[in-house]
């Protein structure tokens, strides 16, 4: 039922942006137009989405409580699991995702006294990554902090359904890999 009306939903979008051409407010506001995960509080992904949404809300304030966004704390957990320093371009998966990124953040990382960027050769741009004391401090901090977020959704769930929900997470990933079904006209 909430799909049809969410279809219906989609199908009037074009008719309301030729309705308001002319009112470029309307027109560019994403509130206007209703999308299927908005019109639809019961379908399983805008529920999904709600629910990591939120998780990453509070995620992401305890780390700033720590002082730390969610991208510096991955990249310091990274640079203390490998306990050696590490390619700058390493790292560009446990932050941003990109190398530029990855390097932007790290030289604030370091601007902060949380790292020490190595050069070995002044020509090259790409350096390597240790942790600083001060990031060790950081990266402890922001791991007690995930660690209390973690602890809170694992209370919420029983074991069995904390195992479950892995596995709809994993089967939830598998589809990532495929392409999406051709949209529907």
């Amino acid at each position: 039922m909430h799909v049809n009306a969410c279809r219906g939903a989609r199908s009037l979008a074009p008719r309301l942006l030729e309705r308001h051409r002319d009112d470029a407010a309307w027109a560019t506001s994403p509130r206007r137009i209703p999308t299927r995960i908005e019109c639809a509080g019961d379908d399983a992904m805008g529920r999904f989405l709600t629910v990591a949404r939120d998780l990453h809300a509070r995620l992401s304030t305890a780390l700033g409580d720590a002082g730390l966004e969610y991208a510096d704390y991955r990249i310091l957990a990274r640079l203390g699991a490998a306990g050696a320093p590490v390619d700058v371009t390493a790292l560009a998966d446990a932050g941003d995702g990109s190398t530029a990124g990855a390097e932007h953040r790290v030289e604030r990382l370091a601007a902060r006294g949380l790292i020490v960027l190595e050069r070995p050769d002044p020509a090259r741009s790409l350096a390597s990554a240790s942790l600083t004391a001060a990031g060790i401090a950081a990266a402890a901090a922001g791991a007690a902090a995930v660690e209390h977020v973690a602890a809170h959704f694992d209370d919420a769930l029983a074991p069995p359904e904390r195992e479950r929900l892995g596995e709809l997470i994993a089967r939830v990933r598998s589809l990532g890999a495929a392409p999406p079904p051709a949209a529907e006209r």
